[in-house]
């Protein structure tokens, strides 16, 4: 189609340049060599593209300063030449002689991308200053590619506003879609491989080790491992992929069981929750760290305060209720801090907490490049998989239960105890039940926060109870792992 079209086509990737390049002398550096290839159907040799490029100024020179040599033809030409070759060796000059002349004779495009993925202002801002500047200078489309979080962030800016700018809102694919395709091709490349793998007291004989990937598929596209994967990346394509490849590369995995399992035709053919949990959690790590882990803890606020530990809860909470009506979906933060400061917490600490989660992309704000008083904010499709299921989770409790104060020296007694226990056994299912324990106890101590916190004066915030839905199911969940594990090992 570009063929019939006549277009030139340029993708410029920013990922290339780094976060400290000059943006100008990268986009210039990069149209330089696009002029040095062979173009797939556009000519860029130096009769076809070069000498016909820079025509009008061979005859503009031979009227003007190179009159006198223009009658030599051997001596005009060699200046020719140096001409050339001095706009080359300060590469601006020749190229921006070349690109109007293939603007001139074909469709130009030059594609901008990556533009914010260091998430940069002032580097965004520069490229798309580039890029204004070089729609005008050579007489090419621009498509400067950025985030809608991006858009917002300027788009009152004078580089952005001053300017009848065209824009066009591309959905992302689906990421389970795009998830299959790269699972699929994966299995394509390993497609009738051979390999061992060490089972227990067995070596397993893989005829074809592309199956891990139908393992893997099975696994990672449906079902609650799938919804798992999606709300924490909310719509990041790359975080997705990258909590894919933190799983399909962490020790938390057992694939050989998957193997086995799917060799021997039992019913089981996915991993179950956990591994993949873990796995795109801790990646290569044992235990959870907030600032290595691709996860929040919502019930850590850092404030060393046991009044404010659920403060980050809290405001999920408070902005998931408020969700429920769509007069209410969008919170003022004036409301938040208001709503807090029953509780104790300072402004600076309410904006700490708030900034955080956006950060984290658990919350969004509606129209707005900073955090102010009178900035709008609501929570998003994360933010509610946090508060509404991964707040019950087993597995993420357990996770966090490593990083998260214990306010009450009786109950870290105890969980210190269970932890030896835990640690001391050796049989699974024995070990599973015990761990349940200490997640009861690790439990009571969130009852404890709740009861001498928002349940225990009369602040009015007895609905941001977060312990209140979170037992019932929990209690549940540690029934169901105990049996489980019982019919699973």
């Amino acid at each position: 189609m570009l063929r019939e079209k006549k277009v030139f086509w340029v993708y410029i990737d920013f990922e290339k340049m780094g976060k400290t390049g000059n943006p100008r002398n990268f986009i210039y550096k990069t149209l330089l060599d696009l002029t040095l290839r062979d173009h797939e159907y556009i000519p860029t040799d130096y009769e076809n593209l070069v000498s016909k490029a820079y025509d009008e100024q061979i005859k503009a020179l031979a009227r003007g300063p190179f009159g006198l040599v223009a009658k030599n033809k051997e001596k005009f030409e060699e200046k020719i030449q140096e001409k050339i070759q001095a706009d080359f060796d300060h590469v601006e000059p020749y190229v921006d002689v070349i690109y109007k002349y293939i603007s001139q004779e074909y469709t130009c495009v030059i594609v901008l991308d990556n533009i914010d993925l260091y998430e940069d202002s002032s580097l965004e801002i520069d490229v798309f200053s580039e890029g204004v500047a070089l729609s005008k200078k050579l007489k090419a489309s621009v498509i400067v590619s950025i985030r809608d979080t991006t858009f917002i962030n300027h788009k009152n800016e004078s580089i952005f506003n001053a300017y009848e700018l065209r824009k066009f809102w591309i959905d992302p694919p689906p990421f389970r879609e795009v998830l299959s395709k790269r699972l699929k091709f994966s299995g394509s490349v390993l497609k009738n491989k051979r390999g061992t793998v060490k089972y227990t007291n067995i070596t397993l004989q893989i005829q074809d080790l592309s199956i891990f990937f139908d393992i893997a598929s099975a696994t990672l596209l449906s079902g609650p491992q799938a919804r798992f994967i999606e709300s924490i990346a909310d719509g990041n394509i790359r975080k997705g992929i990258s909590l894919v490849a933190n799983f399909l590369t962490s020790a938390h995995i057992q694939a050989d069981r998957a193997l086995y399992n799917y060799l021997n035709g039992n019913i089981i053919k996915a991993l179950p929750f956990h591994e993949v949990y873990k796995g795109c959690v801790l990646g290569p790590w044992k235990y959870y760290k907030e600032e290595r882990a691709e996860l929040v803890n919502i019930f850590n606020s850092g404030y060393n305060s046991k009044s404010l530990q659920f403060l980050r809860a809290y405001v999920l909470k408070l902005l998931y209720l408020r969700a429920a009506d769509k007069s209410t979906i969008e919170t003022k933060m004036n409301t938040i801090i208001e709503t807090f400061a029953k509780l104790g917490a300072s402004e600076y600490q309410i904006f700490n907490c708030v900034n955080y989660l956006l950060d984290n992309r658990l919350l969004s704000l509606v129209d707005s490049r900073s955090l102010e008083k009178e900035s709008t904010v609501f929570i998003n499709g994360s933010g509610g998989y946090y508060i509404s299921y991964l707040a019950n989770n087993f597995e993420y409790l357990e996770s966090i239960m490593y990083e998260t104060p214990v306010f009450n020296d009786e109950l870290w007694a105890q969980l210190l105890s269970a932890n030896d226990s835990v640690r001391n056994e050796v049989e699974i299912v024995e070990k599973v039940v015990k761990r349940t324990q200490r997640m009861k106890i690790f439990f009571s101590y969130f009852l404890n926060v709740e009861h001498e916190g928002i349940l225990g004066a009369d602040l009015g915030l007895q609905e941001l109870n977060v312990t209140k839905t979170m037992f019932p199911i929990l209690m549940g969940k540690l029934v169901n792992i105990v049996k489980n594990a019982k019919v699973y090992y």
